[in-house]
């Protein structure tokens, strides 16, 4: 299923409650990187989880790199995968600087996980990597943006 169509298609009430907890993050923090990073991530795993039909069996690929065999047909899918990080990466790199990326990296194994246990999904390795090359990409632009501001990113320095 294309991502972007499924994303669009996601009920309301999803939508909703991304908004809300963004909006309770920052009456609480007073913080909109934290409002914002609150709510994306309560919006992906709605994408990714709760908004989908749990299936009979668990699906899953344990073959690393397959996705990449089957370029012509995957690639909308590969490139999807790493641009719904991009935004998560960037959120946790203003929030944390480096030390969002591993944050990062393990929300996309958490989604992972919970799709193989719940049925909801597709548990395969290469999106874990699509994934965390998103948020990396993320987190980099975050990094060099805070740089430009002449302010110094959280974590290990480059």
């Amino acid at each position: 299923m294309d991502m972007l169509r499924f994303a669009a298609s996601l009920p309301l009430r999803y939508c909703a409650a991304a908004v809300l907890i963004g909006l309770g993050v920052w009456l609480w923090k007073r913080r909109w990187a934290g409002a914002l990073l609150a709510a994306y991530v309560f919006f992906l795993l709605s994408l990714a989880v709760l908004a989908r039909e749990s299936g009979a069996e668990p699906q899953y690929m344990l073959r690393l790199f397959w996705s990449y065999a089957r370029w012509e047909e995957e690639k909308s899918q590969i490139l999807a995968n790493i641009a719904v990080f991009v935004p998560l990466g960037l959120l946790l790199g203003l929030e944390f600087g480096w030390k969002g990326l591993p944050v990062g990296m393990g929300f996309s194994v958490l989604i992972e996980l919970l799709q193989l246990v719940t049925r909801r999904g597709f548990f395969e390795f290469d999106d874990m990597i699509h994934n965390s090359l998103g948020a990396l990409l993320g987190v980099s632009l975050a990094v060099l943006l805070l740089r430009r501001r002449g302010k110094s990113p959280p974590g290990p320095g480059v």
